[in-house]
């Protein structure tokens, strides 16, 4: 996970209800992250991955 990106998610101004973000942005310590500020991820598995909860909008 890169550190460029929790820096921007720490700069919104409320706590979004969902974090959107392509596969590239898919592993466990990002969506604990997002879960531990208190949203919710809707990040797509990468194919060789186990399905992950992910709204079928994404």
């Amino acid at each position: 996970m890169a550190r460029s990106t929790l820096i921007l998610l720490a700069y919104l101004s409320a706590i979004p209800k969902w974090v959107v973000a392509d596969r590239g942005y898919t592993s466990h310590a990002f969506r604990q992250h997002i879960w531990n500020i208190g949203a919710r991820p809707a990040i797509p598995p990468l194919r060789h991955e186990a399905p992950a909860a992910c709204p079928s909008w994404i």
